[in-house]
């Protein structure tokens, strides 16, 4: 994981208008995610995504992160998050931030689409998701390489074996 650096001034502005920033897509996972702001862009304190959950998207399985905090603003329609064993709804406007070592999951099991950004701080978190698409992009996703990944940058999967791999 990488530090953020106190006291550096980051070089360049971003601007990105709607739609744009650098897509992501899960292979099994219909939902997609545009990274709008990585470490580079912010002297490592965050990185930040537009996360588009489709309808009764299954989310993320449960899991939590020892090394990043990570916070949802919900731009439109409805999430379900899963807060340890609490559960809500978060609608537009909502922000909810999850702690590191916090025990969590998201989806979106209603009729419409759901927008929102996705805020990891420190940065780095964004790293994980292009190492893990070149991975399932390689082939048949390995669930335990894709384990092996997760775990060495500290996200600790909390949910059942079965529903995980569901996600790949």
């Amino acid at each position: 994981m990488t530090e953020p650096r106190p006291n550096v001034l980051v070089g360049r502005p971003v601007v990105l208008g709607p739609g744009e920033g650098h897509a992501m897509r899960m292979a099994r996972n219909p939902d997609s995610m545009l990274l709008k702001a990585n470490g580079d862009d912010t002297g490592q304190y965050y990185s930040t995504f537009e996360y588009n959950a489709v309808p009764h998207s299954p989310g993320v399985p449960l899991h939590m992160h020892e090394g990043h905090e990570e916070g949802f603003y919900i731009l439109e329609g409805e999430l379900e998050l899963q807060l340890d064993t609490r559960v809500v709804r978060a609608g537009p406007g909502s922000f909810v931030l999850v702690p590191r070592g916090y025990a969590h999951r998201f989806a979106n099991p209603g009729d419409r689409p759901c927008r929102f950004l996705a805020i990891f701080s420190p940065a780095g978190y964004e790293n994980v998701f292009d190492l893990r698409i070149q991975l399932l992009e390689a082939g048949e996703p390995d669930p335990e390489a894709i384990r092996a990944l997760e775990r060495a940058h500290g996200l600790v999967p909390l949910d059942s074996p079965d529903r995980a791999a569901r996600h790949l």
